[in-house]
């Protein structure tokens, strides 16, 4: 029986054709950090102490940011129904909770 569940699961998942994700690589995360670090400075005002303001929004910190947002962005929900549909996204969940 488990080998059967296996074997729908992986034909579920090799016949399913994927939904293509935006491109999300370093490039695309190093380019949103100067539009991000405008829109935080600028939320902040202008009378404010522009060291203690920087320590708040520093590149690192906003880089990882995007770059964390693009990587988890494969684990959404939606996503994962669209890619395996129901049967393999019932069975993914599955064989997760019996990983863990």
């Amino acid at each position: 029986m488990k080998l059967i569940i296996l074997l729908l699961f992986f034909a579920t998942i090799i016949l399913k054709t994927p939904v293509p994700l935006p491109k999300c690589d370093i490039d695309t995360a190093k380019i949103a950090v100067p539009p991000r670090i405008f829109e935080e400075v600028t939320i902040d005002g202008i009378g404010k102490n522009i060291y203690f303001t920087r320590f708040l929004h520093n590149k690192p910190g906003i880089f990882m940011s995007e770059f964390a947002r693009c990587y988890f962005n494969v684990f959404d929900l939606s996503y994962l129904l669209d890619t395996l549909g129901i049967f393999g996204f019932v069975a993914f969940i599955y064989f997760a909770y019996r990983a863990l």
